[in-house]
Formats: structure tokens, sequence, C-alpha cells
């Protein structure tokens, strides 16, 4: 015995893949998605926090004044030299979490054509890196590189709120060592309590 499918309802279960992948996207990158009529794109509105959840740097450079990140990097990592500012720089996840939580603080860019990302996920507040009473975590690594390539923050300081941060911290593991120090600012609105 042999089913057949309408063509429409075809249509219909790809309408309907479509509105649950829109869902599910626009919780995943912050933004609402509103699906339409069967068989066209779901339409986004960005949330006034929203930046982008890809892994890839955002066009606009560190020069800017509007960047959210402002690092400087020096030092080598995974076999390559990496030194100056911070350019291309954007969150993958900007500032989520806040009060008495860890604020999420994951950052894209590049230094010397070299493409880097990295997470400052620490509770709000001033800590020292690799004290006892420090509360949370800073790695840096190869962006879409090797995990034996990542470096962890072994001494510095920290500071991080619901309006940005700073950080003077070096990171060291099996592929080299990093020095990076600057601030960044987050979106207004990204932090919640």
């Amino acid at each position: 015995m042999e089913l057949k499918r309408s063509p429409g309802a075809s249509l219909v279960a790809r309408a309907a893949t479509v509105a649950v992948i829109a869902v599910v996207v626009g919780a995943c990158s912050g933004q609402a998605a509103t699906p339409t009529a069967a068989g066209s794109q779901p339409a986004t509105t960005p949330s006034p926090s929203a930046t982008s959840s890809s892994r890839t740097p955002s066009p606009s450079a560190s020069a800017n004044s509007n960047d959210p990140l402002d690092f400087d990097v020096s030092g080598s990592i995974g076999g390559k030299q990496v030194s100056g500012k911070l350019s291309n720089g954007s969150f993958t996840v900007p500032c989520v979490g806040g009060g008495s939580q860890v604020l999420a603080v994951h950052w894209s860019g590049s230094a010397s054509g070299t493409q880097l990302e990295g997470e400052i996920d620490f509770k709000p507040g001033s800590w020292t890196i690799g004290s006892a009473t420090a509360q949370g975590v800073a790695s840096i690594g190869l962006l879409g590189g090797k995990a034996s390539d990542g470096l962890g923050a072994t001494s510095g300081t920290v500071t991080t709120g619901p309006a940005g941060g700073s950080i003077d911290a070096m990171f060291s593991g099996a592929s080299g060592s990093v020095h990076l120090s600057g601030s960044w600012t987050c979106p207004a609105g990204a932090a919640s309590s």
C-alpha cells in the first residue's frame, strides 16, 4: 500500500517547519520571530539588546568610537603572533546575566590578521584573576580554532557590571601566552538581574 501526499500537505509541512525554525533562531539570537502566511519567510523584529549571535566578527572596526570593544592584545597563541588593537570587534554573547549571577561577555575580533574569540564570565564586581575569591573565568582562543589552542586567564584584574567592564590580564596555556587589556560597553538593556 502506497501513501500519497497532496501538494498542499507538503507546503503546510514546510511552512510549519519554517515557523519552528524562526522561533528557535529568534530565541537563540535575542530576536522576536513572527511567523507569517504559509510559504513566506518569517519576519524578525530585533529586540533593543539584540546583537549578532554569529561567531563571525561584525564589519564594524574598533577604530569606530561606537565599537563596544576596546581591547589591546599582545603575545602568541596557536603558533601565531598577535599584537595591537583588536579590530572588527563584536559580541557573540553580550553582557547576559548580572545581579548576583555571572555576567557572560563573549566576544570576537582580530589582531595582526588573526581572528580571536574570548569570554569574560564573572559575577559583577572587581576581581583579582587567579585568587581564591575570584567569582568567574576568562579565556581567549583562535576563532574556530582547536580547544588545545585556548588560553585561560592566569593573573590580572577584571571589573564587570551591567553597563560594561574592564580587564587587564595575562592568559596562558600550552599554545602560548597573551596579554589582553581594555574595556567593553554593554548594549543598553542587555544585562538582566
